[in-house]
């Protein structure tokens, strides 16, 4: 949003220089992206659709500045009776209308705007092309009230309606786009005149010889206009303002300033009018200022604070809060009035205060309970699994779910989320089969469930080996083998049996996992800067000995081993009670360069540790 200096001035009367405005505009959180001796283009955030308007920045300024609210100049009376210039196609248009405020004025012939508008207009990028569509995009910027002029004698009248598909229309400045079923339009004689909310067509445009004008100021629903817009591949400053959400009351504010310098410029106003489709209804809130020390820490008097809500436009009875027409869509609860008084207030009051000598630590939470379950129970070695919380028609069908009990998702994603599980198993079961080359694991999963309308958190365990501390872990849930020929383990080509116990996290028994932590001895060891070297290795043993127990103990056998890997462990009657084991040695220096000969020292001890220890036979 650009926002020259003389322009707002206009309605904020200070000394301040460019660079102290934009710095009071970066306080009350609107970033400068650019500042300037003529303007500071700042950002203003979604939600503040009142603030993109020379206007509506000014009623910011001017209560940060501790000077009396303005409203807008009053307008004389729009009246409400029945035209013959719009109509509505059918009631989903109608609802997308809330008002239409119109003025039919004729006069000259269009001419060059005054200097003043011409200047204004350069200095926010808009190229002036006559006093008509120069006034409307002036005020635009002015109000934030988008208006639009139509040729009314071009047009009989206009038929607001939506799109249908395969229709185009060809906008100002020549750019052609396709109607869609989403794009609000107007029609005249069943031909499009105007892309709604976003641009008019070239065929309703005002030109040089018009006389007759209609003028529109109205408020669409900032959804259908986000959309239309989206679906038409376009933004413009009308979209910009409309999507964010209009003031239900400029159109007849930004129509009266319109009326009164038109009729300065010799043009007569032949109708005033405005349709409402539905009212915008005043929003009260109740609010406690106990709510702002609450909140935020920091103690603003409750005579303060009225006064900067009333700054603001609010308008305070006793204990509530009347929300302003133009901050109907973002000021929804207290918490919102909190924040608009400490922004105004000034952050830089905020003091700094010591931290508490003896602090009470906090308390865990729930969510902390379980980061530390799930850490002690991967410290036991179990395996955490995430999963996601759907199910397929498939798995509620296998695993005996009840179909009516279960939560349908209205709009899956696909067929395999239709339901919210009511149980960890289906994934737990899925996470298995996923895993065919890893004979022995034990897995977990802590995950919510959904059974009988309820959420709860439960835990799942499936381990290969029944003995790896499930009954320790869960000793009054009963544990389920699983062999291959069952339902669940087929629809998942489970190859192999395993064990399963599920329950409610709180069945958990808390204190096997003390004891159970391991004690690690690890030291701290710094990471080398020189590239290792990686050597194989195969040999025969006896088939009793345990590949995991070889390969730890060789990687305690010199400092410069890095890393040993099995790789592969193979039994064939021909070896006579021995066992080929194939494992992968890296080897590194912290200080050098392991040279080539220096790494086959290395094997070669290694080589005769095999032999001496394990009587192993080298493969070579």
């Amino acid at each position: 949003m650009i926002l020259p200096i003389n322009w707002l001035k206009d309605y904020c009367k200070t000394e301040k220089k460019y660079s102290e405005i934009a710095d009071i505009f970066h306080s009350i959180g609107f970033t400068p992206d650019k500042t300037t001796k003529e303007y500071i283009d700042l950002e203003i955030t979604p939600n503040r659709g009142d603030a993109v308007s020379v206007y509506g920045l000014s009623r910011e300024i001017n209560a940060f500045l501790n000077k009396p609210f303005t409203d807008y100049s009053k307008p004389s009376r729009f009246t409400k009776k029945k035209n013959s210039i719009i109509s509505f196609d059918n009631e989903k248009a109608k609802e997308s209308v809330p008002t239409y405020a119109y003025l039919v004025i004729e006069g000259p012939l269009p001419k060059k705007s005054p200097t003043y508008i011409a200047q204004r207009l350069k200095q926010i990028n808009i190229n002036p092309k006559n006093n008509i569509v120069d006034l409307t995009n002036y005020l635009m910027h002015e109000y934030g009230q988008p208006l639009h002029a139509f040729d009314l004698e071009k047009i009989n009248k206009l038929e607001i309606g939506f799109g249908k598909k395969g229709e185009k229309a060809v906008l100002l400045g020549d750019t052609e786009v396709s109607i869609a079923e989403e794009n609000l339009i107007a029609r005249s004689n069943n031909t499009i005149v105007d892309l709604v909310g976003i641009s008019g067509c070239t065929n309703s445009a005002v030109c040089a010889s018009t006389t007759k004008i209609l003028m529109q100021a109205a408020i669409f629903t900032p959804s259908v206009i986000r959309k239309s817009a989206k679906v038409a591949g376009l933004q413009t400053p009308a979209s910009y303002r409309y999507e964010r959400g209009v003031d239900p009351n400029a159109p007849t504010y930004a129509l009266e300033k319109a009326a009164r310098i038109l009729e300065g410029w010799g043009y007569n106003i032949v109708e005033k009018n405005i349709v409402v489709n539905c009212k915008n209804k005043e929003k009260t809130i109740p609010f406690d200022y106990a709510l702002i020390p609450n909140l935020t820490g920091i103690k603003v008097d409750e005579k303060t604070s009225r006064s900067i809500l009333a700054r603001l436009g609010f308008k305070v009875v006793k204990n509530k809060i009347i929300v302003p027409s133009w901050r109907t869509y973002d000021i929804q609860s207290p918490v919102d009035l909190v924040e608009e008084v400490i922004r105004i207030y000034g952050y830089h009051n905020i003091k700094p205060q010591a931290l508490p000598s003896n602090p009470k630590p906090p308390q865990k939470s729930n969510q902390h309970n379980v980061n530390e379950l799930i850490t002690a129970l991967a410290g036991m070695g179990l395996i955490e699994v995430k999963s996601t919380s759907f199910i397929s028609k498939k798995e509620a069908s296998i695993f005996g779910f009840d179909e009516k009990s279960l939560i349908e998702i209205e709009k899956p994603l696909s067929a395999e989320y239709v339901y919210m599980r009511p149980s960890l198993a289906p994934k737990m079961f899925e996470a298995l089969s996923k895993n065919p080359w890893y004979d022995k694991f034990t897995i977990f999963e802590i995950g919510n469930i959904f059974k009988n309308g309820r959420e709860a958190v439960n835990i799942a365990l499936a381990t290969t080996n029944k003995n790896h501390c499930l009954g320790e872990l869960l000793p009054l849930c009963d544990i389920v083998k699983i062999s291959p020929e069952a339902k669940t383990a087929q629809l998942y080509k489970i190859k192999r049996p395993f064990f399963y116990v599920e329950a409610p996290i709180e069945k958990i028994a808390p204190a096997l996992l003390a004891n159970k932590m391991p004690t690690t001895h690890n030291k701290y060891k710094t990471i080398s800067k020189f590239p290792p070297v990686v050597r194989d290795i195969s040999f025969l043993v006896k088939d009793s000995t345990s590949i995991e127990v070889v390969s730890r103990d060789i990687a305690t056998t010199e400092d410069a081993i890095l890393i040993v890997e099995p790789l592969d462990e193979f039994e064939s009657p021909k070896f006579k009670g021995k066992k080929s084991i194939t494992l992968r040695i890296t080897y590194q220096k912290i200080n050098e360069t392991l040279t080539t000969q220096h790494a086959e020292t290395l094997h070669n001890r290694v080589r005769e540790y095999l032999i001496k220890k394990y009587q192993a036979s080298i493969r070579e």
